[in-house]
């Protein structure tokens, strides 16, 4: 159960992470 926690964890991470580099490129966009 826990190495089943420990990837979700990293899983939620790396949606995060994608996420804001999302959000980066198009406001990237948006500016240039």
């Amino acid at each position: 159960m826990a190495r089943l926690r420990r990837a979700l964890d990293g899983l939620y991470l790396a949606s995060g992470i994608a996420a804001a580099l999302c959000l980066i490129a198009i406001l990237v966009l948006i500016v240039v």
